[in-house]
């Protein structure tokens, strides 16, 4: 009964920092889910796609001309950050979720730490 009692209280111990870290990890995601949204729609816009085009055209152009530095051409006919959140969405999430976790146990163990510590 006693250990009954115990394992109880150490349960509910855990109950806040289960919460801050859903709460956290809400957070994050939601944050990742508003910046896909607003890169695709200020990025996947024809005017978008029109200045991208342009300056690719403009690196070309730079690559092909003499200088001290040789540029690169520019492969990507969709500007990188449109691909990536559009594209690659679901392993961002999970890094940064996989990130975000190890951050929130380091700072949980630091926080108990210095509860215990005199």
């Amino acid at each position: 009964m006693i250990a009954a009692r115990s394992s109880g209280r150490a349960a509910l111990r855990f109950l806040p920092w289960l919460a801050a870290y859903l709460l956290v990890m809400a957070a994050v995601t939601a944050s990742l889910v508003y910046a896909r949204r607003q890169v695709i729609a200020s990025l996947g816009t024809a005017k978008a796609r029109a200045e991208w085009q342009a300056w690719k055209a403009e690196t070309e152009k730079q690559a092909r001309s003499p200088g001290p530095v040789k540029r690169r051409q520019i492969q990507s006919d969709e500007p990188p950050a449109l691909v990536l959140l559009r594209d690659h969405f679901g392993t961002i999430v999970a890094m940064s979720l996989t990130v975000s976790s190890c951050f929130f146990a380091f700072l949980m163990i630091v926080a108990r730490g210095l509860r215990k510590s005199p």
